[in-house]
This record gives C-alpha cells, structure tokens and sequence, in this order.
C-alpha cells in the first residue's frame, strides 16, 4: 500500500474520504478526511493515491520554494525596502517589488540597448565619411576617428588660409607670383602637408 503524504492545505494525516464525483464528468474528487477541501482530481480508482501524493509533492514543492525565497532574503539582514514603510513587509509583496525593479531595470537596459546600437550606427557611418568605405566583409575601426577628424579639420584649417592669402597677394597687385602661390599650395596639399609649405613671402632672400 503506498504511503500518503500530509494534506497539501491543512497539513492532516488523515488521509482523504471516499472520492465522489465531480460534476457531470468521470473524474472523482479527493477531498481530505480533516479539512473536507479538495485537494485532487483522479479518474480512475487505481489512481487515488498518486493524484493526492501528487497533489501533496506539488504543494510542499511550493512550500520549499517560498521558504528558499525566505532564506534568501533574510541573508540580507533587512526585508527589502522597509523603509518607507517603517516596518516588514511581507515575503509576497517583497517579491512583486523586487519583480517590479528588476522590470524596470529590464526596460532601462533595453534602452540604454537601442542608445548603443544608435550611436554604434552613428560611428560606424562618420567612420565611412572620414576614411571612405569600409574594405570588404569588415567595418572601419573607430578608435582612430578623433585623430581623423583632427587632421581633417588642419586640413580645411589649411585650405582656407591658403585662399584668403592667394586672395590678398592677387588684390594687393603682383599677379606675377600667383603661379607660385598656387604651385605652393598645390603641392602642400597633393604631395608633402600644411605643415611643409614655405610661401614666398616667408622664404629667406
């Protein structure tokens, strides 16, 4: 004969009554010989004792789980958020707090996702503009975009200064030396660098 555990709602040793039926169906009811509540369902007669050991597995399963959580949270040495409340609160609503928190703390990830992959698409693309497209089957590195876009911006820094003097030295009336100034700045900026370009009126006589 199997050996029954305790009722899963009163914790009785009695057992369970004779089954009766439930409704209009061919399942029978077990209800605990102490507390009279129903604790299981069967079908046939040959099933009565695993459905209420069943049952019983199933509520201490629970019971374990609820005193597992209990642990855990008295390891802390404090419920969680006491305060504002000023006194315990219980294992239940400290568990929907915490589901509460770790939601928000999902969605926050979530976002701070969707701010990643933005600003990832935003390098990846200033990544293109500063060194072309990217070779083939990989991407552009973006450690390096700072000192891209410092050199890009001596550049301009260069450029313009080299028209505004081409500029002046044509209105101040010597056109002659245009073909220097411009071959200067020509190959300052095809061959050697801004740095590397001597204009005539710098050259030592």
């Amino acid at each position: 004969m199997t050996a029954l555990m305790r009722c899963p709602l009163c914790g009785g040793s009695e057992g369970y009554t004779p089954p009766g039926r439930f409704g209009h169906k061919a399942m029978l009811e077990l209800r605990c010989a102490s507390c009279l509540g129903v604790v299981g369902y069967s079908v046939r007669r040959q099933t009565y004792d695993a459905a209420w050991n069943a049952a019983g597995a199933h509520a201490q399963g629970l019971r374990d789980e609820i005193a597992r959580v209990a642990s855990a949270l008295a390891s802390t040495g404090a419920r969680y958020l006491d305060p504002p409340d000023g006194g315990d609160v219980p294992i239940d609503e400290q568990v929907r707090r915490m589901a509460a928190d770790a939601q928000s703390l999902r969605d926050e990830i979530h976002d701070y996702d969707m701010l990643r992959e933005k600003m990832a698409a935003i390098l990846s693309a200033t990544a293109v503009v500063l060194k072309g497209p990217a070779p083939e089957l990989t991407g552009w590195s973006w450690h390096d975009l700072p000192e891209h876009a410092a050199l890009l911006r001596d550049r301009v820094a260069f450029l313009e200064d080299s028209i505004k003097r081409v500029v002046r030295r044509y209105r101040s009336g010597h056109p002659a030396e245009m073909s220097e100034y411009i071959g200067e700045f020509l190959i300052a900026t095809l061959e050697t660098g801004p740095e590397d370009i001597v204009w005539p009126e710098e050259q030592e006589p």
